[in-house]
Protein backbone atom coordinates (compact mmCIF):
# COMPACT_ATOMS: atom_id res chain seq x y z
CA UNK A 1 0.00 0.00 0.00
CA UNK A 2 3.31 2.75 -0.41
CA UNK A 3 2.37 5.54 -2.76
CA UNK A 4 5.03 5.26 -5.54
CA UNK A 5 4.21 8.79 -6.13
CA UNK A 6 4.70 9.95 -2.51
CA UNK A 7 8.11 10.34 -0.89
CA UNK A 8 9.25 7.24 1.39
CA UNK A 9 11.74 7.33 4.48
CA UNK A 10 13.40 4.43 5.64
CA UNK A 11 13.99 3.77 9.31
CA UNK A 12 16.21 1.05 10.64
CA UNK A 13 15.74 -0.42 13.82
CA UNK A 14 18.35 -2.22 16.54
CA UNK A 15 17.53 -5.34 18.26
CA UNK A 16 15.76 -3.70 21.58
CA UNK A 17 18.40 -4.83 23.72
CA UNK A 18 21.23 -4.21 21.98
CA UNK A 19 20.09 -0.51 21.59
CA UNK A 20 20.24 0.12 25.98
CA UNK A 21 23.78 1.07 25.81
CA UNK A 22 23.61 4.73 27.23
CA UNK A 23 25.85 7.64 25.04
CA UNK A 24 25.38 10.95 26.39
CA UNK A 25 25.82 11.98 22.77
CA UNK A 26 22.03 10.26 22.15
CA UNK A 27 19.04 12.67 21.75
CA UNK A 28 16.47 10.03 22.40
CA UNK A 29 16.26 8.16 25.56
CA UNK A 30 16.14 4.92 23.83
CA UNK A 31 14.88 3.75 20.81
CA UNK A 32 11.22 3.60 21.33
CA UNK A 33 11.39 7.19 22.00
CA UNK A 34 12.56 7.69 18.66
CA UNK A 35 10.13 5.40 16.70
CA UNK A 36 6.87 7.18 18.59
CA UNK A 37 8.33 10.92 18.00
CA UNK A 38 9.09 9.90 14.49
CA UNK A 39 6.41 8.35 14.03
CA UNK A 40 3.97 11.70 15.50
CA UNK A 41 6.12 14.00 13.76
CA UNK A 42 5.76 11.97 10.15
CA UNK A 43 2.11 11.59 10.85
CA UNK A 44 1.38 15.31 11.14
CA UNK A 45 3.64 16.18 8.21
CA UNK A 46 1.90 13.03 6.30
CA UNK A 47 5.18 11.28 5.62
CA UNK A 48 5.88 7.75 4.61
CA UNK A 49 7.82 5.82 6.58
CA UNK A 50 8.74 2.02 6.67
CA UNK A 51 10.16 0.86 9.18
CA UNK A 52 12.33 -2.31 8.83
CA UNK A 53 12.84 -4.08 11.97
CA UNK A 54 16.25 -5.68 12.33
CA UNK A 55 16.44 -9.32 11.02
CA UNK A 56 17.99 -10.27 14.10
CA UNK A 57 15.12 -9.70 16.23
CA UNK A 58 13.88 -13.57 14.98
CA UNK A 59 16.50 -14.43 13.32
CA UNK A 60 19.25 -14.15 15.74
CA UNK A 61 21.35 -16.59 18.05
CA UNK A 62 19.51 -14.74 20.57
CA UNK A 63 15.77 -14.13 19.65
CA UNK A 64 14.47 -10.95 21.47
CA UNK A 65 12.07 -11.58 23.38
CA UNK A 66 10.94 -7.72 23.31
CA UNK A 67 9.31 -6.90 19.88
CA UNK A 68 9.12 -3.55 17.90
CA UNK A 69 5.67 -4.11 17.07
CA UNK A 70 4.49 -5.29 20.11
CA UNK A 71 6.26 -1.94 22.01
CA UNK A 72 4.83 0.61 19.32
CA UNK A 73 1.26 -1.08 19.89
CA UNK A 74 1.52 0.44 23.78
CA UNK A 75 1.64 3.67 21.85
CA UNK A 76 -0.66 3.54 19.51
CA UNK A 77 -4.11 1.29 19.58
CA UNK A 78 -3.02 0.62 15.56
CA UNK A 79 -0.25 2.07 13.60
CA UNK A 80 -1.28 5.32 11.38
CA UNK A 81 -2.26 4.47 7.47
CA UNK A 82 1.24 6.59 6.84
CA UNK A 83 3.83 3.87 8.83
CA UNK A 84 4.32 0.73 6.94
CA UNK A 85 6.01 -1.82 8.91
CA UNK A 86 8.67 -4.53 8.07
CA UNK A 87 8.95 -7.48 10.61
CA UNK A 88 12.42 -8.94 11.32
CA UNK A 89 11.28 -12.02 9.49
CA UNK A 90 9.51 -10.61 6.17
CA UNK A 91 11.38 -11.26 2.91
CA UNK A 92 12.15 -7.78 2.16
CA UNK A 93 15.39 -7.17 0.82
CA UNK A 94 16.70 -4.23 3.08
CA UNK A 95 18.77 -2.15 -0.29
CA UNK A 96 15.74 -2.52 -2.01
CA UNK A 97 14.10 -0.40 0.62
CA UNK A 98 17.05 2.07 0.74
CA UNK A 99 16.48 2.17 -3.31
CA UNK A 100 13.59 3.27 -3.16
CA UNK A 101 13.76 5.66 -0.62
CA UNK A 102 14.24 9.26 -0.05
CA UNK A 103 16.72 8.79 2.65
CA UNK A 104 17.16 6.42 5.83
CA UNK A 105 17.07 7.09 9.41
CA UNK A 106 19.36 4.66 11.48
CA UNK A 107 19.52 4.74 15.31
CA UNK A 108 22.07 2.10 15.79
CA UNK A 109 22.99 -0.18 13.09
CA UNK A 110 26.20 -0.94 10.64
CA UNK A 111 23.84 -0.86 7.84
CA UNK A 112 24.20 3.14 8.03
CA UNK A 113 27.32 3.12 6.41
CA UNK A 114 26.09 0.71 3.30
CA UNK A 115 23.17 3.61 2.60
CA UNK A 116 25.69 6.06 2.16
CA UNK A 117 28.24 3.69 0.13
CA UNK A 118 25.03 3.26 -1.55
CA UNK A 119 24.58 6.54 -3.03
CA UNK A 120 21.51 8.28 0.15
CA UNK A 121 21.77 10.37 2.84
CA UNK A 122 21.16 8.66 6.59
CA UNK A 123 20.65 10.86 9.74
CA UNK A 124 21.99 8.97 13.13
CA UNK A 125 19.47 9.06 15.13
CA UNK A 126 21.36 7.04 18.02
CA UNK A 127 24.83 5.61 17.83
CA UNK A 128 26.16 4.08 14.99
CA UNK A 129 29.71 3.31 13.35
CA UNK A 130 29.92 6.42 10.98
CA UNK A 131 28.67 8.76 13.46
CA UNK A 132 31.06 11.72 13.33
CA UNK A 133 33.09 10.47 10.67
CA UNK A 134 31.24 13.35 7.92
CA UNK A 135 29.69 10.20 6.21
CA UNK A 136 26.08 10.67 8.03
CA UNK A 137 23.61 13.88 9.19
CA UNK A 138 24.33 14.08 13.53
CA UNK A 139 21.62 16.05 14.98
CA UNK A 140 22.73 17.18 18.45
CA UNK A 141 19.54 17.80 19.53
CA UNK A 142 15.83 16.72 18.68
CA UNK A 143 15.04 20.55 16.91
CA UNK A 144 18.01 19.66 14.85
CA UNK A 145 16.62 15.91 14.21
CA UNK A 146 14.06 17.07 12.34
CA UNK A 147 15.05 20.09 10.75
CA UNK A 148 17.21 17.43 8.92
CA UNK A 149 14.61 15.37 8.19
CA UNK A 150 12.23 18.67 6.69
CA UNK A 151 15.28 19.45 4.85
CA UNK A 152 16.33 16.04 3.25
CA UNK A 153 12.53 16.04 1.95
CA UNK A 154 13.20 19.05 -0.03
CA UNK A 155 16.78 18.52 -1.06
CA UNK A 156 17.84 15.16 -0.45
CA UNK A 157 20.86 14.43 -3.05
CA UNK A 158 23.95 13.26 -1.19
CA UNK A 159 27.52 15.00 -0.98
CA UNK A 160 29.89 12.90 -3.63
CA UNK A 161 32.50 12.99 -0.88
CA UNK A 162 30.23 11.30 1.75
CA UNK A 163 29.94 8.60 -0.76
CA UNK A 164 33.67 8.36 -0.97
CA UNK A 165 34.20 8.65 2.90
CA UNK A 166 31.19 5.77 3.18
CA UNK A 167 33.09 3.67 0.79
CA UNK A 168 36.81 4.24 2.24
CA UNK A 169 35.32 3.87 5.86
CA UNK A 170 33.81 0.19 4.44
CA UNK A 171 37.25 -0.79 2.86
CA UNK A 172 38.83 0.30 6.32
CA UNK A 173 36.07 -1.34 8.89
CA UNK A 174 35.31 -4.83 7.07
CA UNK A 175 39.09 -5.66 5.56
CA UNK A 176 41.48 -3.53 7.84
CA UNK A 177 39.73 -4.07 10.96
CA UNK A 178 38.42 -7.37 10.43
CA UNK A 179 40.90 -9.79 11.46
CA UNK A 180 41.06 -13.15 10.12
CA UNK A 181 42.36 -15.72 12.55
CA UNK A 182 42.60 -18.76 11.09
CA UNK A 183 43.71 -21.34 14.17
CA UNK A 184 39.96 -20.75 15.72
CA UNK A 185 38.36 -23.91 15.72
CA UNK A 186 34.38 -24.30 16.36
CA UNK A 187 33.76 -28.22 16.36
CA UNK A 188 30.19 -27.38 18.15
CA UNK A 189 29.35 -24.91 15.47
CA UNK A 190 27.71 -22.70 18.27
CA UNK A 191 28.97 -18.97 17.73
CA UNK A 192 30.41 -18.75 21.35
CA UNK A 193 32.30 -22.04 21.74
CA UNK A 194 35.35 -21.67 19.78
CA UNK A 195 39.02 -23.37 21.06
CA UNK A 196 42.35 -23.06 19.17
CA UNK A 197 43.37 -26.24 16.20
CA UNK A 198 46.96 -26.08 18.14
CA UNK A 199 48.92 -24.83 20.87
CA UNK A 200 49.52 -20.77 21.19
CA UNK A 201 53.23 -21.45 21.10
CA UNK A 202 53.18 -23.80 17.94
CA UNK A 203 51.35 -21.12 16.27
CA UNK A 204 53.60 -18.60 17.02
CA UNK A 205 56.35 -20.85 16.34
CA UNK A 206 54.95 -22.11 12.83
CA UNK A 207 53.78 -18.48 11.74
CA UNK A 208 50.78 -20.40 10.35
CA UNK A 209 48.48 -17.34 11.79
CA UNK A 210 49.30 -13.57 10.64
CA UNK A 211 46.08 -12.60 12.63
CA UNK A 212 47.25 -14.17 15.88
CA UNK A 213 50.78 -12.48 14.69
CA UNK A 214 49.25 -8.63 13.78
CA UNK A 215 47.33 -9.03 17.08
CA UNK A 216 50.03 -10.16 19.52
CA UNK A 217 52.00 -7.43 18.11
CA UNK A 218 49.64 -4.68 18.62
CA UNK A 219 49.80 -5.71 22.21
CA UNK A 220 53.28 -6.30 22.56
CA UNK A 221 54.32 -2.74 20.92
CA UNK A 222 50.53 -0.75 21.80
CA UNK A 223 50.40 -0.25 17.80
CA UNK A 224 47.76 -0.28 15.91
CA UNK A 225 45.22 -3.44 15.10
CA UNK A 226 45.46 -3.19 11.31
CA UNK A 227 45.54 -6.25 9.06
CA UNK A 228 47.17 -6.04 5.67
CA UNK A 229 45.81 -8.41 2.96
Amino acid sequence: NIDKNKPLIALFTNVIWDAQLYYDQNIFKNMIEWLVETINYSTKKNLQIAIRVHPAEDMGLLPSRQKVKDELLKYFDKLPKNIFLINSNDNLNSYMLIKNSLFSIVYASTIANEIVSLGKNVIAAGETWVKNKQISLDPKNKIEYFQMIDKLLVSPKIEKNKIIRARKYSYYFYFKKMIPINSLINEEKKKSNFSLDKSIEDIFNQKTDRGIKVISEGIANNTNFTYEA
